[in-house]
Formats: structure tokens, sequence, C-alpha cells
């Protein structure tokens, strides 16, 4: 699972191998984990910027930009709770 974060919230695209985001979703990584080319794009001021990052299987990877410069980085991973709704009831 890839998520992204942006601070301070602005309005920027994440492109994940044939799929896009917006900061707050997240996109399923492929099943066996990997790498994964990322870039994300900026709409107002036309910037860009790509990685390609390891998405574990088993683990959320929380990418983000921060600040003002369009620079994608890997925040953090945390492993995956197995039960999609663990603890809703």
């Amino acid at each position: 699972m890839i998520c992204a974060e942006v601070v301070p919230d602005r309005p920027l695209r994440f492109d994940l191998g044939g799929t896009s985001i917006v900061p707050g979703e997240c996109a399923q990584a492929p099943a066996k984990g990997g790498l994964l080319r990322i870039a994300v794009d900026d709409g107002r001021s036309g910037g860009d910027d790509y990685r390609w990052i390891r998405a574990p299987r088993g683990r959320v990877t929380w990418v983000s930009v921060r600040d003002d410069r369009l620079w994608l980085r890997v925040d953090r991973r945390q492993r995956c709770d197995r039960e999609p709704f663990a603890g809703a009831e």
C-alpha cells in the first residue's frame, strides 16, 4: 500500500504505475512488493519530480512532499494489518 501526504496541503497529483492519487489517498502496491516509480506533479506551477521507491510486501509506505519544494520523499513504513477494518465495531 502506498499513501500520499503533503504539508502544507496543496493540489498535487501522485502517479504510481497507472494509478493517480491525491494527498490523503492510498493505492495498492504490487502484490509481491518491489520497486515502484512514483511521480508527483504540481498543476499550478508545472513542476514535477519522481523517484523509484521500494514498496515491501505487507507494509504501508507513506510518501510525501514537504514545505514549498516539490521533492518527493519516503516518510515512513509501517506494518499492514491483514484485517481491513480492525478495531471497527
